[in-house]
């Protein structure tokens, strides 16, 4: 602060036992602007310090009952009034010992009782400056400590903006003002970079979680074509597989116990069986003992088109315009994979076709009733994974419950039993892939499960179409059958569907990355 600029005006408090020296002192500081209250003691100066917020004390040294010193010693020890500067007022001539003794007790300034004005103001706005300054250090170093301290929060938990709590700083002009705002800016710019960032995790996450469902469906079709040779009995395949997969699941939870409440477990399981069991996995089975694996895999994309109509019939939003169109080519796809040559000695006939609708039907209900439900948290921890495969466990629990009496009630059951009986030593050939069909089909169910809360398209449209491009692959390893070269038709349109449907407008060449984080948002 330089000379030029002027102090604003004090609250100063005037301490003298001699009532001719107080009013002198009081009409020479209020001559300067200030405005000041005497005291006629040490203790009145207390009591009014203690009443009143002061910005500076001129303070008498010798005064009866108690003394300057004793006012000084309580002052530093009350940290309320420490930082108030004193100004020790004394006749130097007679009193040098103890103005000695009042500096070394912390008084800022003396002033001799004979003084003038140029002399008060000088030692008035010397010492408030003092002061000033020694608030505005101890301010900015409160500031940077809770710099600091926002620092470390946001380096160990990444704490938002808002979260800081540093508004009465940043509005500051100075210097830790603007290190405020500019720190507070450049939290944001990182906080909107790592949601970026996790976003596009998230999304990734997803498509590789998609893609792995796929091809492990694609050879849960080829395995189910594997084993609808030894039997054209679906109900005995379907229920051999579901006792397979309860098996499964539910000994899987003798380490890790579920979370969800069984209530809770039971009513998702008993959804899981209607929905994805007798209106997904049930027809499936039976076009498998039909058609060639990789015919039945070309109407899962069929799923794709049942999510939107769904989505769009339950949410009473419309069709957008790239929906539609995915929709439409979805359907184009279903009647080419009809019409056109599949290597199949069976004809299409309209049970088929109903056969290929339903599944697309289940398994759209079955994901939008988990994502509306929120059955499932968005991560896919432990406890989550053992939840699903309880929900799984329970499903097929349910479904074998249902179908075994169809079986025992048509004298179906020595076919049944022919399924998984032992011609050797060793476990037949038809149960072993029993077995591993079931092994599929529940890892394949419990990753579609983990994707269902997203409620994304582009995690239905991946996993379908990883589905249409592993069963061909899948079966010439497992079957050694050559998919009919026509299948290629059916799998491109899907495909153009899937893209589609995944860009917000089929003509704008946005990245899929950036479409899956909006998907996902």
């Amino acid at each position: 602060m330089t000379s030029d600029e002027h102090l604003p005006a004090a609250r100063i408090l005037i301490v003298d036992d001699q009532l001719t020296h107080r009013l002198k002192t009081l009409h020479a500081v209020q001559a300067l602007g200030h405005s000041a209250e005497t005291a006629d003691s040490g203790a009145s100066a207390l009591a009014r310090l203690k009443e009143h917020r002061f910005d500076l004390v001129l303070l008498d040294i010798l005064m009866p009952d108690m003394d300057g010193y004793e006012v000084m010693q309580f002052m530093q020890n009350d940290q309320g009034l420490a930082d108030i500067p004193v100004i020790v007022v004394s006749a130097l001539e007679s009193e040098m010992k103890a103005v000695v003794r009042a500096v070394e007790m912390g008084a800022d300034d003396v002033l001799p009782k004979h003084f003038d004005a140029v002399l008060l103001s000088a030692r008035l706005d010397s010492a408030l400056q003092r002061r000033t300054s020694r608030l505005r250090e101890q301010l900015t170093r409160e500031h940077m400590s809770t710099l600091m301290a926002a620092a470390s929060k946001v380096e160990l938990n990444g704490t938002r903006p808002e979260m800081l709590r540093l508004e009465s700083i940043w509005s500051r002009p100075s210097a830790v003002g603007q290190l405020a705002r500019v720190f507070v800016q450049m939290t944001g710019e990182v906080q909107s970079r790592d949601r970026q960032l996790q976003k596009q995790l998230d999304g990734f996450r997803t498509l590789a979680l998609a893609s792995v469902a796929g091809i492990v469906l694609g050879l849960g079709a080829a395995l189910a074509s594997s084993v609808s040779v030894a039997t054209d009995n679906v109900a005995n395949l379907a229920t051999v597989v579901s006792i397979a997969s309860a098996l499964i699941c539910l000994s899987t939870l003798l380490w890790r116990r579920p979370q969800e409440p069984l209530v809770h477990l039971l009513r998702l399981g008993a959804a899981l069986a209607v929905l994805s069991g007798l209106l997904g996995l049930l027809p499936l089975l039976w076009l498998s003992t039909q058609l060639p694996a990789s015919v039945v895999a070309g109407v899962l994309p069929l799923e794709l088109a049942a999510a939107l109509v769904l989505r769009t019939a339950l949410s009473h939003e419309k069709l957008h315009s790239n929906e539609t169109l995915a929709i439409g080519l979805c359907v184009i796809g279903g009647i080419c994979l009809i019409v056109m040559p599949t290597g199949s000695t069976v004809p299409w006939s309209a049970a088929m076709g109903i056969a290929a609708v339903l599944p697309a039907i289940g398994f759209a209900a079955t994901a939008h009733y988990l994502s509306a439900t929120g059955s499932l948290p968005a991560d896919a921890s432990t406890a989550t994974t053992s939840d699903t495969l309880a929900i799984v466990g329970i499903a097929a629990t349910l479904f074998t419950l249902v179908l075994l009496p169809y079986v025992l009630v048509h004298g179906e059951a020595n076919e049944l039993l022919a399924l998984v009986q032992r011609p050797g030593p060793l476990i037949s050939a038809t149960a072993l892939s029993i077995v591993m069909l079931a092994v599929v089909l529940v890892t394949g169910v419990t990753l579609r499960m983990l994707l269902a809360h997203q409620s994304s398209v582009v995690a239905v449209a991946v996993s379908m179409l990883c589905v249409m491009l592993a069963t061909p692959a899948w079966t010439a390893l497992l079957l050694s059958q050559q998919p009919s070269p026509w299948i290629a038709v059916p799998l491109v349109i899907y495909a153009l569907a899937a893209f589609v449907c995944t860009f917000s407008d089929g003509s704008n060449a946005k990245t899929f990355v950036k479409q899956i984080d909006l998907e996902l948002a």
